[in-house]
């Protein structure tokens, strides 16, 4: 995984040890997310990252929760989505999945969405092709699917 100018998200304190080992010391950037500051500035202590010096601009990875996304007019969105190359969105809604597939089909991308519940269901509609699990996807899944694996 490259990590410069990279974002980890860290959603439990357990995972710093794991981060921390695989971590290489020539990262240039990395912001972590998390549920509480204490984690956030623990974690980016251990790993000897300034995270408040990184202007996001610069980072090209970054994780966007679906409480933050919730906020975000079609700009904002359409901005992430140019500026960076790798993007970790986390607990999206049915919706918001939606939302983020159409903000990549404006920028020209071609989209495939993977998915096996109802909830993923709008999204696999919308992509340019979506992708449903066999087995462990639901029928409806598999209905809004352009393929079943």
């Amino acid at each position: 995984m490259p990590w410069e100018n990279a974002a980890v998200l860290a959603s439990r304190s357990s995972w710093s040890p794991a981060i921390i080992q695989s971590q290489p010391r020539h990262a240039k950037g990395v912001g972590i997310i998390s549920e509480g500051n204490e984690t956030v500035e623990d974690i980016a202590a251990r790993l000897g990252v300034p995270v408040s010096k990184v202007n996001p601009r610069d980072a090209k990875a970054c994780v966007v929760h679906g409480s933050d996304l919730r906020d975000m007019t079609p700009a904002q969105i359409d901005e992430i989505l140019f500026y960076h190359t790798e993007i970790v969105f986390a607990r999206t809604s049915p919706q918001q999945k939606l939302i983020i597939v159409e903000g990549c089909q404006r920028q020209g991308q071609i989209v495939a969405v993977t998915g096996d519940g109802v909830n993923d269901s709008p999204a696999l509609k919308k992509a340019d092709i979506g992708v449903a699990m066999g087995i462990a996807g639901s029928d409806v899944s598999k209905q809004a699917a352009d393929m079943i694996l």
